[in-house]
């Protein structure tokens, strides 16, 4: 169940930080999505945005990767 202010957030990555051109995402408020992301990825990642859109996952053709950094398809688009 969501509650209020909480909402699945996109992570981006910059060149050399291991997933060069890879979103993943994380579900909570703005600030405890960013904890769950620096539990999994550390340090090593570029953005936090609001939306695939902003995000610019089609633009930039990023492919995702989940929590352990295994490529795959998230979880709302197999739906």
């Amino acid at each position: 169940m969501t509650k209020p202010n909480e909402q699945t957030w996109v992570f981006t990555f910059g060149f050399n930080q291991g997933h060069d051109n890879c979103y993943t995402l994380f579900h909570g408020t703005f600030s405890t999505a960013r904890a769950k992301m620096v539990k999994h990825f550390g340090s090593k990642w570029a953005f936090q945005y609001e939306s695939k859109e902003k995000a610019g996952v089609k633009k930039y053709n990023l492919k995702y990767i989940n929590r352990y950094g295994t490529p795959g398809v998230p979880e709302e688009d197999k739906k």
